[in-house]
């Protein structure tokens, strides 16, 4: 309860004021405890984002990792591939040489037997 002790003209002013000094400090107490939950709210979520950007960034490095891994393997099978298809074209050239060579002295060899047959 309130006391006060005032003139009469002032008393009736103060009368007037007081109800409205009430209902601001309500007020203010109010937006204080918003203030409150707003603040627990901020950090509550900021917790949550920091948490949240750890996982992704966790993620993010582990990708990249397998990323770095798939293109190790991808680069090391086309340089296999490369070497393999070198290795078929060198073959396939020596065995074409090797085929040109059998058919000319197949060649040779047929010429050799008509002349024989031919003198026989």
């Amino acid at each position: 309860m309130l006391c006060h002790w005032y003139c009469q003209t002032c008393d009736s002013k103060v009368c007037k004021i007081i109800p409205n000094i009430v209902s601001v400090r309500d007020k203010v107490q109010y937006l204080e405890e918003i203030k409150k939950d707003i603040n627990e709210i901020t950090n509550k979520s900021a917790a949550e984002y920091n948490k949240l950007r750890t996982e992704m960034d966790n993620h993010l490095c582990a990708l990249s990792y397998k990323m770095d891994n798939v293109t190790k393997k991808l680069s090391e099978q086309v340089k296999t591939d490369i070497q393999s298809t070198e290795s078929s074209d060198i073959i396939k050239k020596q065995v074409d040489e090797s085929l040109i060579t059998v058919a000319d002295n197949l060649q040779e060899v047929k010429q050799s037997l008509r002349e024989t047959t031919e003198k026989a």
